[in-house]
């Protein structure tokens, strides 16, 4: 099972920003949405998808530290919209590397 400590800081940083990417994303087809909002339903859909409503001890710990910490301008920092791809497609490599199948 895949840990905080299994990534090091600029790993967590992305996978930190991977949500308020994804909002970013998502924000822009339906304008009336906001971009916090979006997010922590992502992530409480997340949580409410696990087995038995029990988070793996990653997902708690991203939820934790995404509280607050990630701010969604600088997930976006100027980023085109195909850069903000590229990054989520390097979360998706990152955890495919380093979490179980479940995980993922």
């Amino acid at each position: 099972m895949a840990r905080r400590n299994d990534f090091d800081s600029q790993e967590w940083q992305f996978l930190l920003a991977m949500p308020w990417i994804a909002g970013i994303l998502i924000v822009p087809a339906d304008p009336s949405w906001r971009v916090v909002g979006e997010c922590k339903a992502m992530a409480a859909a997340v949580v409410a998808n696990e087995p038995h409503g029990a988070a793996s001890s990653m997902i708690k710990a991203l939820l934790a530290d995404m509280e607050g910490s990630t701010d969604p301008d600088e997930a976006n920092d100027g980023k085109s919209k195909e850069e903000l791809f590229g990054v989520l497609e390097q979360c998706g490599v990152l955890i495919a590397a380093r979490c179980n199948a479940d995980e993922a």
